[in-house]
Order: structure tokens, then C-alpha cells, then sequence
């Protein structure tokens, strides 16, 4: 009994932690230490931005429609 609620917990919890994002690789602590050398298009751009662009563009969709569903944000 205990295993398979323990294998349940696990499933959910995997299942959680696939939704949200893995922020370390955004660490560009490499690159702040050698100064200016940080190059716009291979680390920024390609690396860090698309990525980050994927997870809020759906994310400010959703609360675009859960807020303008609201009464409060309604305007009639």
C-alpha cells in the first residue's frame, strides 16, 4: 500500500517538476566575470531568450483570458 502511494507522490511530483522551467541553466555568472565578453547572439539570444520567451508567452495568454473573464476586469 505504502509503495504505491509512494509511487503516486512520485509520478505527481515528476510531473510538477517537468512543468517548470530549469533556471540554471540561465547562470551567466561565467561570462559576468570576464567582464564585457558576453556575446549577444549565441548566449542571449539562442540560449536563454527563445527558451524564456517559450515559457511566458503561454503563461501571459492564460492571464490575459483569466483576467479579462474576470467581473472585475469586465467592463459591462
Amino acid at each position: 500500500m505504502l509503495l504505491a502511494l509512494d509511487d503516486a507522490y512520485r509520478w505527481y511530483l515528476r510531473r510538477v517538476l517537468s512543468a517548470i522551467p530549469d533556471v540554471t541553466r540561465y547562470d551567466l555568472t561565467a561570462y559576468v566575470a570576464n567582464g564585457f565578453d558576453i556575446s549577444w547572439g549565441q548566449v542571449l539570444f539562442a540560449d536563454t531568450l527563445i527558451p524564456l520567451l517559450g515559457y511566458l508567452l503561454p503563461c501571459a495568454i492564460l492571464a490575459y483570458y483569466l483576467m479579462n473573464e474576470r467581473e472585475i476586469a469586465n467592463p459591462t
